[in-house]
């Protein structure tokens, strides 16, 4: 089988040809040097869009052991990092290093990030790792660190995983065209949520929700009720078609505390978000504590 050129973008057709052989030499460095996880999915082309792929990918390293991800946490360089500045990282952290000039800081700036490096990294046990690509400059980083290094390690081991998916989608950017396979929805959407109870430090198991398309006049149309499962997870079926539009998840937050015996101040957590008509994985982190939570698109 001819394979494109090294430096091609691909069209997702034609990243379906690939042997797997080739497909998983393409796709090695899209998680930093974790080449189990392209090896993970090749088995499950066809695939109908790069979003699809990615979705897998994520799943992939969702469902890994907890040894797995911190080894892909580790395997991550330290922004603006000695390694970083003498070339030792790999081409794609070298590109998206220099592209906000990290590898080449100087005085105070540099000083101040390795004090916040070192420290995230003494607290942590891996390194400070951030979408520098979805960054505006340097000091939105610097920010970041100090904002993180606040959380809990499983709430921060969590968000450091959603950043090296949405790395990866970068990283895909750079290595298939858009568009999508022949006979492929234009619309496809899959979803899944991951919730953290922060009052233990662990998954957020048995919290009941509900998730339901807004329709005009906020009419509610249900698609799912369900709960997290043992791993504080749940995936929407991926048969289930959602076109683009508002959807909302509401959570039964009042119940959830109350039989673990802790007052709630929140009965119900209501989260509305809208969806592109690019399609694509919609990961739904919520980060809970019986007075407060927050939440953001992972990858």
């Amino acid at each position: 089988m001819t394979q494109p050129s090294p430096g091609a973008r691909l069209q997702i057709a034609e990243v379906n040809r690939l042997s797997d052989a080739g497909f998983c030499d393409r796709f090695a460095g899209v998680f930093e040097k974790t080449p189990w996880i392209p090896a993970a999915v090749v088995g499950l082309r066809p695939f109908a869009s790069k979003a699809q792929l990615l979705a897998a990918m994520a799943d992939a390293l969702a469902q890994a052991e907890p040894a797995r991800k911190l080894a892909l946490l580790r395997a991550h360089p330290v922004l603006g990092g000695q390694a970083a500045k003498r070339g030792e990282v790999t081409a794609h952290s070298k590109s998206e290093q220099a592209g906000l000039g990290l590898d080449s800081m100087t005085g105070p700036e540099e000083e101040s990030f390795a004090q916040l490096n070192q420290a995230y990294l003494d607290r942590f046990d891996f390194p400070f790792i951030i979408a520098v690509r979805g960054q505006r400059d340097r000091r939105a980083i610097l920010a970041a660190i100090q904002q993180r290094i606040e959380q809990p390690l499983a709430v921060e081991r969590e968000r450091a995983l959603a950043e090296v998916v949405q790395i990866a989608g970068f990283r895909l950017d750079g290595l298939i065209a858009d568009g999508e396979a022949d006979g492929a929805k234009a619309s496809a959407l899959t979803l899944s949520l991951h919730v953290l109870d922060t009052a233990v430090g662990t998954a957020g198991v048995g919290l009941a929700f509900t998730f339901s398309r807004i329709e005009a006049d906020e009419v509610r149309s249900p698609l799912a009720a369900a709960q997290t499962d043992a791993g504080g997870r749940w995936a929407l079926d991926p048969q289930t078609v959602l076109s683009p539009g508002l959807y909302e998840l509401v959570f039964a937050a009042g119940d959830y505390q109350a039989a673990r015996g802790r007052e709630s101040f929140y009965d119900s957590i209501a989260l509305r978000f809208r969806t592109q008509p690019a399609g694509g994985h919609y990961h739904i982190p919520l980060i809970l504590s019986p007075f407060g939570y927050s939440t953001y698109r992972g990858g």
